[in-house]
């Protein structure tokens, strides 16, 4: 799949942003979001996605019936991509996601890849109360609130696009005299940009793009606005689901593949 490229090009149109726009449309309310000004690009919201054509969607669930059972399959996997917002190297296919490249920590070898979702996560301070950041939200929901999710969803590719070239493949780059540029094998990781990481990913985690996903989510009897566009409660299964996974990045890949 193509989701982004340390090229300049890619982010926008990447399968990830697109997947988000796809899944969100499922449970956005259509009349309260045309209270929204349109974008200035066009969002282009697939009406489908190519990867459930190679598969039987039904096979992916757990085999028992419910009641809306596409609806909470489809929500499962928007609060996923919520939380891949958070782990920038889920948005770049090269180099295996970063699995292909090996690094050098304190005399052990990791992946990039594995580092970032196994090691890392353990160097993170905790994360604020909620209330902290329920404060931290309200601050700046007005720099966000007036626009269609969709439209922030694209942002956010653009943001991953540069927080993924140039502040964690950027640094390892070698620039060569012919003009090539290459990452050493292993790359021995110092401290200084370890530090440098572990802000990049505690920021991301503390960022409120889980709320302000959240907050849109609309349920029967249950709009996730009200008439002048302002965002009201959601029920809390809804929230506490986005915010989980929106949290992943400190969550071992085992735990996270079995859910």
């Amino acid at each position: 799949t193509e989701h982004i490229r340390c090229n300049g090009q890619g982010a926008e149109n990447g399968h990830l942003g697109r997947s988000l726009a796809f899944f969100f449309s499922h449970f956005a309310d259509e009349m309260l979001l045309k209270e929204y000004p349109e974008p200035k690009m066009p969002i282009d919201t697939p009406k489908k996605l190519g990867a459930f054509d190679k598969v039987n969607v039904d096979d992916l669930m757990d085999g028992q019936q419910r009641k809306n059972q596409r609806a909470a399959f489809y929500l499962r996997w928007l609060a996923t991509l919520v939380g891949d917002l958070h782990q920038p190297l889920h948005w770049l296919a090269e180099k295996d996601y970063g699995e292909t490249v090996k690094l050098i920590y304190q005399g052990k070898e990791y992946s990039l890849l594995s580092f970032w979702e196994e090691h890392l996560p353990s160097k993170l301070p905790e994360l604020p109360s909620m209330s902290m950041l329920d404060l931290e939200y309200k601050a700046q929901y007005h720099q966000w609130g007036h626009r269609l999710p969709p439209e922030l969803f694209r942002e956010w590719a653009g943001e991953m696009s540069d927080k993924v070239c140039n502040e964690i493949y950027g640094p390892m780059y070698v620039n060569h005299a012919d003009g090539s540029r290459s990452i050493e094998e292993p790359f021995q990781l110092s401290e200084e940009l370890l530090s440098k990481w572990v802000k990049l990913a505690d920021q991301m985690i503390q960022e409120p793009r889980e709320s302000s996903c959240a907050h849109r989510l609309s349920a029967p009897k249950a709009p996730a606005f009200d008439r002048s566009g302002r965002c009201q409660r959601m029920p809390t299964e809804i929230a506490v689901l986005v915010l989980v996974a929106a949290a992943g990045i400190a969550l071992p890949r085992s735990m996270r593949s079995s859910q």
